[in-house]
Parts: structure tokens; C-alpha cells; sequence
């Protein structure tokens, strides 16, 4: 199978065609480095070495590609949220980050439930039971 950006893949979310991106690896910054180190302080204390280690492995590869600029494909319908989920990332963390995209998935959901109305028969109707038991 071949790999790499194949412009012909379809979105398994919307069914979109994928289209290219170019993005750039953000530099490092104190703080980053401070907060990684923190996470790895916090991993070892737990006994989870490993964690550990693959937070500073992580940390080194990023500062070796901290300024490249690489392409990947996204939905041109879903990179919307992924933008937003990472924007909210970098500025209020991750955990509120994933916090909002529950809250705006909750919210959409019942949109959904409150203003969509089926269209289609129901089952019992079909069977001609008009929903008694």
C-alpha cells in the first residue's frame, strides 16, 4: 500500500475529499519547556518511567523540528474543529480545550434533538402498530 499524502482519500467523518495543508512546527518556548518538564517530574513520581522518558523524547524531537514547515491533508468541512480544538489548546490548555469540544458537542446534539424533526416513518408506523405494545 502506498503511503504518504494521497489526495484522492475521502474524509471518513464528512465523505469530503481530503485537501493538502501546509502548516509550520511553532518554536519552544520557556514555558513549554517548563510544563514538559513538569509532566515528566509528575510521570516519574508516579513510578511511570517510561511516560517519563517518552515526554523528553517527544520534547527533543519537537525541538529538532521546531520551524519546518510540513503538509498533511485535512476535511475541508472537519479541520474547521480541529483548528479550534488546537487554537484552545495553546491558549487555556488541553484539558479545557477538550472540555469545550465536549460542550459544543453536547450543545449541537440536542440543536439536533430540538429542531430536527424525522422524516422518515417510523418502524411501528410501518408495521401498522401506531406504537402500542
Amino acid at each position: 500500500m502506498k503511503r504518504g499524502l494521497q489526495p484522492d482519500s475521502r474524509c471518513p467523518g464528512s465523505g469530503m475529499r481530503m485537501i493538502s495543508r501546509t502548516y509550520t512546527i511553532r518554536n519552544i518556548e520557556a514555558a513549554d519547556r517548563e510544563q514538559w518538564e513538569w509532566r515528566a517530574q509528575r510521570a516519574e513520581a508516579r513510578g511511570d518511567s517510561e511516560e517519563a522518558q517518552a515526554l523528553r523524547d517527544s520534547l527533543a524531537k519537537w525541538e529538532k523540528e521546531q520551524g519546518q514547515e510540513r503538509e498533511r491533508l485535512v476535511c475541508a468541512v472537519c479541520q474547521s474543529g480541529a483548528l479550534l480544538a488546537g487554537i484552545l489548546a495553546d491558549r487555556i490548555g488541553i484539558d479545557a480545550a477538550i472540555v469545550s469540544v465536549a460542550v459544543v458537542t453536547a450543545v449541537s446534539g440536542l440543536i439536533v434533538l430540538l429542531r430536527v424533526r424525522e422524516t422518515l416513518p417510523s418502524a411501528r408506523a410501518a408495521l401498522g402498530t401506531g406504537g402500542q405494545r
